[in-house]
Order: C-alpha cells, then sequence, then structure tokens
C-alpha cells in the first residue's frame, strides 16, 4: 500500500514540475524569450547572422536593421554586437541589401543605423573598407550618400586615417 502512494505522489509530482516547465517554456516564447534589457536570444541571432554573413537574405537584414529603433540602447552587449555586425556588413559583398533594404523600407529608424554608424564601437571596425564598399555599390544615390557621409564621420572621429 505504502508502495502504492509513494508511487502516486512520485507520479503528481512528475505531472506538476511537467506542468509547470511547459507553462514556463510557452511563456518565454510568447514573450520571444526576450526583453529590452536581457536579450539573450537576440544576441544568439547576432551571433548566427554574424557566423552566416555569406548566405544572409534581404528578410534577415531587414529584420536587423529595425533593431536600432532603441529598445536595445540600455543593453551594451547587444548594441555593441549590432555595431560591429552593421560594419560586417557594410564590408560585405551583402552591402547593396543592406542599402536596398534602406532604400526601400522608410519605417527603417534609418536615422539611429546613420548614428551607429557614425560611432563605431571599436579601432578593429574596418571604416575605410565600408566606405570603399558602399562607394562601389551602383544606384541608390540618396541612401549611398547619406551612409558614404555618415562614414566619413565616424572617419572622422578616428585617430588612425588610412585609405
Amino acid at each position: 500500500m505504502r508502495i502504492k502512494i509513494k508511487n502516486i505522489l512520485m507520479k503528481s509530482k512528475i505531472f506538476l514540475f511537467s506542468t509547470f516547465f511547459l507553462f514556463v517554456v510557452e511563456t518565454m516564447s510568447a514573450n520571444n524569450f526576450c526583453n529590452p534589457d536581457s536579450c539573450i536570444c537576440d544576441i544568439h541571432h547576432l551571433v548566427e547572422m554574424q557566423k552566416n554573413m555569406d548566405n544572409l537574405r534581404i528578410v534577415e537584414i531587414v529584420n536587423f536593421l529595425s533593431t536600432f529603433d532603441g529598445r536595445y540602447t540600455n543593453n551594451v552587449e547587444y548594441s555593441e554586437l549590432s555595431n560591429e555586425i552593421l560594419y560586417s556588413l557594410l564590408c560585405h559583398n551583402k552591402a547593396y541589401l543592406l542599402i536596398k533594404a534602406l532604400s526601400e523600407n522608410n519605417k527603417l529608424p534609418f536615422n539611429n543605423i546613420k548614428k551607429a554608424i557614425e560611432n563605431p564601437v571599436n579601432d578593429r571596425i574596418e571604416i575605410h573598407k565600408a566606405y570603399k564598399n558602399i562607394k562601389a555599390i551602383k544606384g541608390y544615390k540618396n541612401i549611398k550618400n547619406s551612409i558614404l557621409k555618415s562614414i566619413n564621420i565616424a572617419i572622422s572621429k578616428s585617430s588612425t586615417v588610412q585609405i
């Protein structure tokens, strides 16, 4: 009899734990595992984006650019990594997709993106390479010139100027 009661109690505990665990997982999924002050999963997405730079599509770039809307201003790690990825995109052969995304989507926070370009987070960022790469893109004159102007501001702020 005691063994049956212990088994029933154990099964009840397992059921309650499982139910609680599923509730937590569903709640976290509904919140995208993230809030602006602790966005571990979004940092994970940035790292994945950085690893897969060669395979990025415009939709992923638009999603990335939309995060410059200010919601992560207080998250230093996210802001620094997103700035590095922004410059990686500017230096990469996918830069034309970034320019195209900015040209075709007026809901993107373009002023915040330009401000991020004007303020690279570290000295390892290849500002001059970004400038040359964007300058070589055909078309998109207005957006391109605006981005080039922001890169020039970054160059003027940098301690090493080498073109």
